[in-house]
Parts: C-alpha cells; structure tokens; sequence
C-alpha cells in the first residue's frame, strides 16, 4: 500500500498542476456535445427535427468525444513527464505532442471496443436467453429467476476479467514498444498485474461506477473531475511496473 499512498499524494500535486487547464480544453467538446444533444431533445417533440439529427448531431457527438478522448489522453504524456522532472509543459504541449500518433490511437480504440465486445460475448447471449425465454414462456417465473440469476453471475465474471483491461488500456498503449501490436497492449494490461494494480483497476472501477447507479449526469460530471487522478495514478503504476520486471 506504501506505492499507491504514493501514487495518491503525487496525483493531488498533479490534479493541482493540470485540473484547471484540463477543465478549460474539455469546455468545447462538451459545449459541441451538448449542441448535438439538443437537437435530439428536439427531434424527439417534433419529427422535423429528426433530420438534423444526422447532418448535426451525429458529428457534433462523434468529434466531442474523439476531442475529449485525445485531450484526457495527453495527461498520460502529463503524468508521465511530472513523475520524472515535473517540467513547465502545459497539456495543450503535450497535445500537440501526440498529433502524429492520433490515427494510430483511433484504430487502438476500435480494437478495445472490438475485444471488449467478445469477451462480453457470454453476457450478450446469455441476456438474449432471457428474452427468447419471455416470449416462449412469459408466464415461466422460476425459469426467469433463474436464467436472470445465471446471466448476472456470468456479468460479474465478464467485468470482473475486463476490469484490468478497461482500466489500463490507455496506459498500456502509451507504453506500448514500436514493435509490439494491439493485441501486446492487451497482454500488457494483465502481464503487468500485481497486488496494487488490481487494488487501483478495481477502486477506480467502483469509485466510477457509483455515481452512474445515482444519476448518468452525476457520474460524467464526477468523472470529468476525477480523470485527472485517475490517468496519473495508473500512469505512475504502470511505468513502475515496467521497470520492475525489467
């Protein structure tokens, strides 16, 4: 527990440097997002509306969050250069920085999405189960209960094998060699495990998880706040554990 006290009072002085700046960049994407989000309020209370919601909301959507995934992506950079020398590097710098590797970055980003969709694979059939069950036997209670029981347990073993990977999948690419692929990236995220690895994937998990249950709104604005530790903390981890088993 000693590393992660570490990594926690270094994430503070982190948050301090970079949090205000962090809120600033993030201003536009949510501001196109929210432009986009509108019209689709609209559309709903009148079909006229439906239109714009291709020919606006759509790529406002899709650029809001393409543009807040690269700048939360650059307090990898942050983190990295404040846990070595703490330079006068501001995080637009480090933006600018990984412009050349953003290509790159979006195909990664599919291949999670593509990975994390298969190895959910178990939960989706199952779920698909209880819906044939309800249109075959709706009036079949046990058999509900039971195929819901089987589906949320399978649920649990699916997230509880993805965490790791959720969690450190942006650092694992940040660190990932020239010379490995996606599919190295993915390993890294469990090759790299140790006690306070699964300590912090499964803390912040939860920690993120929560507000989600209370309110979507509350949790992306908690979320907004709380990135800022995250990112440096598992930032911190995972390059000690690259020099551990070095």
């Amino acid at each position: 527990m000693s590393k992660i006290n570490k990594y926690l009072k270094l994430s503070k002085k982190f948050a301090k440097k970079y949090i205000k700046e962090y809120l600033i960049l993030m201003t536009k994407p949510i501001a196109i997002g929210l432009i986009g989000y509108m019209f689709v309020q609209m559309a709903l209370k009148n079909p006229f509306f439906i239109f714009f919601v291709f020919i606006i909301t759509f790529p406002c959507i899709f650029w809001a969050f393409w543009r807040g995934y690269v700048i939360t992506y650059a307090l990898n950079y942050a983190a990295y250069d404040f846990y070595h020398d703490e330079s006068d590097y501001t995080l637009l710098e480090f933006i600018e920085q990984n412009k050349e590797k953003e290509k790159n970055l979006a195909l990664y980003l599919s291949f999670c999405a593509i990975v994390s969709i298969v190895l959910f694979l178990p939960t989706i059939l199952s779920s698909t189960s209880i819906l044939g069950a309800l249109f075959t036997n709706p009036a079949g209670i046990m058999t509900m209960l039971n195929k819901f029981i089987s589906t949320f347990i399978i649920f649990l073993i699916n997230s509880i094998i993805l965490i790791p990977f959720i969690n450190f999948m942006t650092q694992a690419f940040f660190y990932k060699k020239d010379y490995e692929t996606f599919s190295d990236a993915f390993i890294n995220c469990y090759k790299y495990l140790n006690k306070d690895g699964i300590i912090i994937a499964f803390s912040i998990t939860i920690i993120s998880s929560i507000p989600g249950l209370i309110n979507p709104v509350l949790q992306g604005i908690l979320m907004l706040l709380l990135n800022i530790y995250f990112y440096s903390i598992n930032t911190f981890w995972f390059y000690d554990r690259i020099n551990e088993k070095k």
